[in-house]
């Protein structure tokens, strides 16, 4: 049994154009664009590591830089402990557990603050 050959391809082009021909370049090798520019597909190729989204998760965005001088902290800790200790008292019994709790490891902080507070007085009186 024989079988004829087969010619398959493309018979004519019925829209050439010139310029169809000229979106490759004429020399060397193809190389992808370098962009400094940041693509939406390079948030899927390369999400952040966790070291990159911790800070960004835990820092918030609209810190008031006044709110870390010591003065305005102390200030602060002892609002929120008025705050929890209002709250303790008007709420269940199992609440203000969870509120006695948070005001004790407040106090606690603030009297660590007022320990190394003491100690940097006495180290730099000498």
């Amino acid at each position: 049994m024989k079988i004829r050959g087969f010619d398959v391809g493309v018979e004519n082009i019925s829209r050439w154009r010139r310029i169809d021909e000229t979106h490759l370049p004429v020399e060397g090798e193809l190389k992808p664009e370098f962009s400094s520019k940041p693509t939406p597909l390079d948030e899927i190729l390369r999400p952040p590591t966790l070291d990159e989204r911790i800070p960004l998760l835990t820092a918030p965005d609209d810190l008031d830089p006044e709110l870390l001088q010591p003065r305005m902290l102390e200030q602060t800790k002892a609002e929120l402990l008025d705050a929890l200790s209002r709250a303790m008292l008007a709420s269940s019994p199992d609440d203000a557990r969870a509120f006695a709790d948070a005001a004790a490891l407040l106090t606690q902080d603030i009297r660590m603050d007022d320990d190394v507070r003491s100690a940097l007085t006495a180290l730099f009186r000498g």
